[in-house]
């Protein structure tokens, strides 16, 4: 793993609004109009339409693992080519893992609840 780092003009990114940050950020590192991003925890797509708001052209890769939110999602964004969606979580390992459900489902996670502060289970314990 490697990471680039770069050096930022002092106050730029102001972390109030999102879609100015991403500007901010991605012209600083030089990113053209159709980048490929990655919306991890898609949720009901609120990220996905910041991205296409900002970049039409954009490749984005969604993954979303709770199945009512996932179907929601492919329902809005029906064979778009320059999106993907995945049903399916992101996390530190390869794996299958329980996904705790919240009663913000933004807020589901694969972190136990002892890191989390509870939730519901989607599946079964291991």
């Amino acid at each position: 793993m490697s990471y680039h780092l770069i050096k930022m003009r002092k106050n730029r990114i102001c972390g109030i609004r999102l879609e100015q940050d991403l500007e901010i950020l991605f012209r600083e590192l030089g990113v053209g109009s159709d980048p490929v991003l990655f919306d991890v925890g898609s949720n009901e797509g609120q990220t996905l339409h910041r991205f296409l708001s900002l970049w039409p052209s954009a490749s984005i890769h969604c993954f979303e693992p709770t199945p009512e939110l996932y179907a929601g999602l492919a329902a809005r964004h029906p064979q778009k080519a320059s999106i993907y969606l995945n049903q399916l979580a992101l996390g530190d390992c390869e794996g299958q893992s329980v996904l705790r459900m919240a009663s913000n489902s933004q807020t589901n996670s694969l972190l136990t609840s002892k890191d989390q502060g509870g939730g519901s289970l989607l599946g079964k314990p291991r």
